[in-house]
């Protein structure tokens, strides 16, 4: 807990319509759900609409043992952070945002959606998981 996150995304506010907005703070925690799945939990002030944002990992000690971690050659010196999760929601109650940790389940999902979609346009497809997995 305590690394620094990142949210990149679109408001829904009237005055904020159409212009992105970065909001940063910091890892709460994490919580396993009855399914199996991780909601991560952070002290990151967000907007309405900002749900489905990208949740980035911008901690450049964390981003730089990973590099070292896992190796890739898409790793280089311009790879500064790692999206872990997408903002789904907050909790008044304890005053936290919160998000969908990207498990290995939901990449290998969104990976095989990516390539098909890709295949449909015959487009090239470049997919890199920022933890390695698959």
């Amino acid at each position: 807990a305590g690394l620094t996150l990142e949210i990149c995304g679109y408001p829904g506010e009237q005055e904020k319509n159409g212009y992105p907005y970065v909001h940063r703070g910091p890892l709460v925690g994490f919580v396993k759900t009855d399914l199996g799945g991780w909601i991560i939990t952070y002290d990151v002030d967000t907007s309405e609409g900002n749900s489905g944002s990208a949740v980035a990992i911008i901690d450049q000690n964390w981003v730089a043992g990973e590099r070292r971690r896992n190796p890739q050659p898409w790793k280089n010196e311009r790879f500064k952070k790692c999206t872990v999760a997408i903002h789904t929601g907050n909790d008044p109650y304890s005053q936290v945002n919160y998000g969908t940790l990207i498990t290995v389940e939901i990449h290998n999902w969104l990976k095989t959606v990516v390539e098909d979609y890709a295949a449909q346009q015959r487009q090239p497809l470049s997919w890199h998981c920022c933890h390695g997995c698959g």
